[in-house]
């Protein structure tokens, strides 16, 4: 059984000048239960990558881009530190950040010329593990005026105000790998407290983008495991091969998870690092009944103790000594 003390004690005590090679990854599926829209401009962002990684034929899937994962679960930890009064009041996301806060030590900040902390949150685009055509749905919505009708009463005419746009289908499955470099236990109870607790996401979050975030592994080692692209396919390919792959229907989330325990070991095995836990399955959802219980009883306790160690953190870096003279070239 892993407990939060065992999983504490492999993290640093603080957070490092330097880097220092201390990774968590967190590993999850990523499952949509309503319809997002996830785009940059006009329809939804697509690759054609490779199906899978034995499979190299090309398949156009659906990309969750990074900012698209990390923005929304970085304002919903600056909402959660604001509502414990926490978050310093001259705080501003991308306006004018402090510095010193949980939120911009852990996910970096820039000030202009005044500096700059990169973030120690690694994420990166994740891809559908089914294709853009089945994955997919062009919806149709309008613009009722105050009658509740399309009819323009003062115009005797009937409003244009109809369009469509491109959704992303619920139950679409879109693994993921969200790591976290050189934080104390406390700030990365953080980043995962905001994940967990992130429901929305991409566009138009007030009226859909329900996702929701199945953990499904926590791995502590000295460096980077496999990228979002590798993963996806890893699965593809397990999934092909057990003949439970069906490119007219998306894919059962039961078998999903059932594939990740298969392939997880021999993608842990090919980073080529030094695992130092792997926390899955039945002690993973021991570990996580005892983080919710813990931290919704008294989540001001889990900000605080991250609050107190970012500020420790952000004065020893003010306090480094600058480099003397000019770099050689």
């Amino acid at each position: 059984m892993t407990t939060l003390d065992d999983l504490s004690s492999l993290f640093p005590d603080t957070v490092p000048l330097r880097p220092e090679a201390h990774y968590a990854h967190i590993i999850m599926l990523r499952v949509s239960e309503s319809y997002p829209i996830f785009r940059t401009d006009g329809d939804l962002n697509t690759a054609r990558v490779a199906a899978g990684r034995t499979d190299k034929r090309g398949m156009d899937r659906i990309a969750m881009f990074l900012r698209k994962q990390t923005t929304a679960e970085r304002l919903r930890g600056r909402e959660l530190l604001r509502g414990a009064g926490v978050l310093p009041e001259e705080c501003r996301y991308n306006e004018n950040p402090c510095g010193r806060c949980p939120d911009c030590v852990t996910y970096g900040y820039a000030i202009g010329d005044s500096g700059a902390e990169k973030s120690k949150v690694y994420s990166d685009t994740a891809y559908s593990l089914s294709d853009h055509a089945t994955s997919h749905e062009v919806r149709t919505f309008n613009a009722p005026g105050e009658t509740g009708t399309m009819y323009d009463q003062a115009t005797a005419s009937t409003s244009n105000r109809i369009n469509s746009t491109e959704y992303v289908k619920p139950g679409v499955v879109f693994p993921a790998v969200l790591t976290v470099r050189d934080l104390t236990f406390p700030l990365f109870c953080y980043v995962l407290n905001n994940l967990l607790s992130t429901q929305r996401y991409g566009a138009t979050t007030t009226r859909t983008g329900r996702i929701d975030n199945q953990v499904i592994g926590i791995v502590i080692g000295n460096g980077e495991i496999m990228s979002n692209l590798a993963f996806t396919q890893a699965i593809y390919d397990d999934l092909n091969a057990k003949g439970q792959w069906n490119a007219a229907n998306l894919p059962d989330t039961a078998q999903v998870h059932e594939s990740v325990e298969g392939v997880l070991n021999t993608l842990l095995q090919e980073a080529n690092i030094q695992v130092q836990q792997a926390v899955v399955a039945a002690e993973l959802d021991m570990f996580l009944t005892e983080f919710r219980t813990t931290v919704s009883q008294n989540p001001v306790e889990l900000f605080n103790r991250a609050n107190v160690q970012a500020n420790e953190y952000s004065v020893r870096l003010r306090e480094k000594p600058a480099a003397k003279g000019k770099r050689a070239r």
